[in-house]
């Protein structure tokens, strides 16, 4: 009995203001609750509730049971492996995810954009649960470039969850990474270019381009002219060769019959 009556002293005696942030952090759906209350109404509900061993069971029930649920959400956690990076050099990246049992979740995979980085390749691990602390994690590693020359470049990526036919996007914490620049050449402004304008007189070649297209053009107009009057031209050179062997038989008569 002392001890219930210790536990509703200590709750009567915390101011409202104070009240409603604890309760608001702890479980909030209850805290908001409660703050409809006035401090009246609260003192005579916890007064009801010590008078039984059920109520005060059931409230530290509640209690132990929302406070997993709210510790639960939490948020992807990404981190460099390496404290620096360089131009053209290839690091890790690391992506964790707590979250309940049975839920869904999808990693950014080759695809995502990793402005300023880029992805090499990526490697995922398999789902480990923890019965006692009810948790499972899920992690990746990807391996990324730069060919960003900023001092400081950042990185936060999304994990997806899917849950009732809703995908939803949670991003990470982010991280930053320092830039080396010692294998960067220093641009000397001191090496400036000078014009140059003489002109260098070219040597002649020959153009087999044209020859060959000259001829094929040949080509297809005598074929064209061929295909169109070939008979025709055939005909005729027949007949002229018929007159030309005419005209030596007259030639070779007209002596004999003088």
């Amino acid at each position: 009995m002392y001890r219930r009556s210790s536990i509703y002293l200590k709750f009567a005696i915390i101011p409202r203001a104070q009240y409603h942030k604890m309760f608001t952090k702890i479980f909030p759906a209850f805290g908001k609750f409660c703050f409809l209350f006035s401090v009246g109404n609260m003192k005579s509900f916890f007064a009801k509730l010590q008078k039984t061993d059920v109520g005060l069971v059931l409230f530290c029930s509640f209690f132990f049971f929302t406070f997993p649920l709210c510790a639960q959400k939490t948020i992807p956690k990404g981190k460099f492996l390496t404290d620096s990076i360089e131009v053209g050099k290839p690091f890790l990246y690391s992506l964790s995810y707590y979250h309940a049992p049975g839920k869904e979740v999808f990693f950014p995979d080759t695809t995502f954009d990793f402005s300023p980085f880029e992805i090499i390749s990526q490697k995922s691990f398999n789902s480990s649960t923890d019965e006692k602390k009810n948790i499972t994690l899920d992690s990746a590693i990807y391996h990324l470039i730069t060919f960003d020359v900023a001092a400081f470049q950042t990185l936060s990526l999304p994990v997806y969850t899917y849950e009732k036919s809703d995908c939803t996007s949670v991003y990470s914490n982010r991280d930053s990474i320092f830039l080396r620049k010692s294998n960067l050449n220093p641009f000397d402004n001191s090496n400036v270019l000078k014009p140059e304008t003489n002109l260098i007189p070219l040597g002649r070649e020959f153009n087999f381009s044209i020859l060959i297209g000259t001829l094929a053009l040949v080509i297809g107009v005598v074929g064209a002219v061929y295909w169109v009057f070939g008979k025709d031209i055939y005909k005729q050179w027949q007949l002229v060769k018929l007159q030309r062997r005419h005209l030596e038989y007259l030639l070779c008569v007209q002596p004999a019959t003088s």
